[in-house]
Parts: C-alpha cells; structure tokens; sequence
C-alpha cells in the first residue's frame, strides 16, 4: 500500500545541490520542463527551433518582440550581428558588431509599437511592422552607449563607461506634441516615394499617415500595422523607419503624418540642462 503524503504548497523552492532524500519535502529539485504561472507550476507545453542552426559561436539573447496585431517577431544577438527570423531563416538586420550582450526593450507608444535596443555597442531602434529596418539612435549629446530599461516611459540606463555604477534617467515621453510633429500637405508622387520627414533627420520615425490621391479622391489611411487601407478599396504599404510608401492607385496626391525623435524629449534623450549634482 502506498502511503498518500499530500503537500499542500511548495515552500522551499528549489534545491538542485542536495540529493532528493535530502531535500524539503514541499522543495522541487529542479524545474526542468515546468513553467511557473500564476502561482502554479505545470508542465512545459513542448518546445520548438527557431530557424537552421548556422556557424559556430555564441548566442548572447533571444528575443520576442510584437507587432501592433500581436504578432510575435523573434530577435537575437550572435557574435556580431543583431538578427530576426524571417520565414524560418535568421536573418541580418544590423551587422558589424562585436561580441557582448545587448539590452532587447519592447516599447509601445502612441507613435506605435517598437523594440529598442541599448548597449555598450550602440543604440538602435526598430518599428515592429519594419522588422528589417533600423534607426540608428546614438547621438553623443543626447545619450550614451549602455544597457537600459524602460520603466513607465522612461529608460533607465547603467554600466555607462565612465560611470560604471551610476543610473542615468532619459526624459519621459510625453507622446504629445512636445515631441510629435505634425506635417500636413506634403506633395506625393504617383505609386511609390518617400515621405520627407527622414530626409531632415535619420533618428526619425512616422506614424498616423493618411494619402489622399489628387484625382478621384481616394483617401489611404494607415492601419498602424506597415499597410495602408484605401477608400475606394486601394492597398498600400508604408515603413516607419525609412519613410517609403507604395500604393495600388496611380497619382500624385497629398499625404499628412505625424513624426518623432526619441533622441528630442524621448526614450534615448539623456540630456540635461546643467551639471548633475551628486546624489
């Protein structure tokens, strides 16, 4: 007869350097294949590869970021390159790096959804719906190169070079016009073009674009998703990053948007308006 020894919570957490008969009895010896949700463990649903395995070396994160219709987009940091996986193929989004840990942040905002990406190597930000496109956001008189988070919106950065201790705090992003810009009436070429807010500042980014073609009227408003819906049942796509746009009805038209600069009053703007004091 087996004797039943309910327990009725797992206090002890886990004790993986003892034998089992020497562990608590409400102790786990380890938690391979468990996932903790909820103030529960159950067991791990399985597990799946993300993409082929490629050349030797390490994998220094993996991470999952979203776009704005919840769709799960897979980063990681090899040795030298910052990576998304693209129909089941790793694939190059910023290159030329050397080895070390990046910080992988999702940052949802008015102006859409994004991952940025701080560290010792440099600063970068991609739009969700861009996956493959990035704006390089370092800029020595706003902001530094070390890991961060962001908390309440605002990035909160450390293991800056010549503060290895300190916490540095970015301005809070007010997603109003204290750090959006407004454009209305910009001249659109026939098909495909590009917006003209990047050509002024490649930190930039859009955001809430609407098209309207001259003749016949018809009006391409943005689905914050990377496409753009026409009135009269047109289609088109427009990338965030760089400004490019391409749209199914030919003609010139209008097109009014809003842009940002994180590195002005934003999330990777760590400037201050006179010398820091000591805490």
């Amino acid at each position: 007869m087996i004797a039943q020894n309910p327990i009725q919570a797992f206090l002890s957490g886990i004790h993986n350097r003892l034998n089992d008969e020497l562990i608590p009895q409400d102790a786990a010896s380890s938690s391979y294949g468990w996932l903790t949700r909820d103030g529960k463990m159950e067991l791990m649903y399985g597990r799946e590869a993300l993409g082929a395995e490629g050349a030797a070396g390490k994998i220094f994160e993996v991470h999952t970021a979203y776009n704005v219709n919840g769709t799960a987009i897979f980063y990681r940091k090899t040795n030298t390159t910052i990576q998304y996986l693209l129909a089941g193929v790793w694939t190059d989004v910023i290159t030329g790096l050397v080895a070390g840990s990046v910080s992988f942040v999702n940052y949802f905002s008015l102006s859409g959804t994004f991952l940025y990406i701080y560290s010792p190597q440099g600063l970068w930000k991609i739009h969700t719906a861009n996956p493959g496109s990035f704006a390089d956001v370092f800029l020595s008189t706003k902001n530094f190169k070390a890991h961060a988070f962001i908390d309440q919106g605002r990035a909160i950065m450390w293991g800056v070079a010549r503060d290895k201790t300190g916490l540095y705090g970015s301005f809070i992003d007010r997603q109003d016009s204290t750090v959006y810009t407004v454009v209305a009436g910009e001249a659109t070429t026939s098909l495909s073009g590009t917006l003209a807010f990047k050509a002024a500042g490649a930190r930039r980014t859009c955001f809430a674009v609407v098209i309207t073609i001259t003749a016949g009227g018809q009006v391409f408003t943005d689905n914050y998703d990377g496409t753009l819906t026409g009135s009269s049942g047109g289609t088109g796509t427009i990338n965030y990053m760089t400004g490019a746009y391409t749209l199914s009805a030919s003609g010139v038209g209008t097109a009014g948007y809003q842009w940002e600069d994180s590195s002005a009053k934003g999330v990777t703007d760590f400037s201050k308006s006179a010398t820091r004091l000591a805490g």
